[in-house]
């Protein structure tokens, strides 16, 4: 929002200078497709703008109304209509709802913008990580060995199609039908 600001002054003072988590909500929006998760930041960031104006019974009292529309929310199945309105606050501005436009030079990011790269970088890690290891747990699990062009063990141990022994065709008679079988014309 403001990043030629003195890093040095306090919170109360940046919010006074208009820097702010509703303002930057307002400004990025994003939350066009996901009304209610924008609804939800709305709660959250203006709980963290009162603990910038060191308004903590205010910011107590939002916590408060988060948990019961959070509980609501979870009663009705994920609807926000009525934890929407127990949640007491004002309506989030429009413009947060504003589905958020990367510029065409751009690359788009596929982390949050409030998150910081190293943190974003240490938990898709994290995830990689934990793929692994799962993808190890499973193979030990099976007894099979997974390679990395997604072929397994199981897969190599089973004859191929090719190496199939073909079954000789039976051999047909002499076009005489249906005939009983003698013992002289075996002879």
């Amino acid at each position: 929002m403001s990043p030629t600001s003195n890093p040095n002054a306090s919170a109360e003072e940046l919010l006074q200078r208009g820097v702010s988590g509703v303002r930057y909500l307002e400004r990025f929006g994003g939350y066009g497709r996901v009304r209610e998760l924008g609804q939800l930041q709305f709660q959250v960031i203006m709980i963290f703008d009162f603990l910038m104006a060191e308004n903590v019974q205010a910011a107590m009292d939002g916590v408060a109304l988060l948990a019961v529309t959070l509980e609501q929310a979870s009663l009705d199945g994920g609807r926000m209509e009525l934890a929407t309105l127990l949640c007491l606050q004002e309506d989030a501005p429009a413009s947060i709802f504003v589905n958020r436009q990367l510029s065409s030079t751009s690359r788009a990011k596929s982390f949050a913008p409030l998150a910081d790269q190293r943190w974003v970088t240490c938990a898709s890690a994290f995830l990689k990580e934990m793929e692994v290891i799962s993808a190890k747990r499973s193979e030990m699990n099976s007894g099979q060995r997974t390679f990395s062009d997604g072929s397994s063990d199981a897969a190599s141990a089973q004859p191929s199609a090719k190496a199939k022994a073909k079954v000789a065709p039976k051999k047909k008679g002499k076009g005489k039908g249906n005939q009983p079988v003698s013992e002289e014309s075996e002879a």
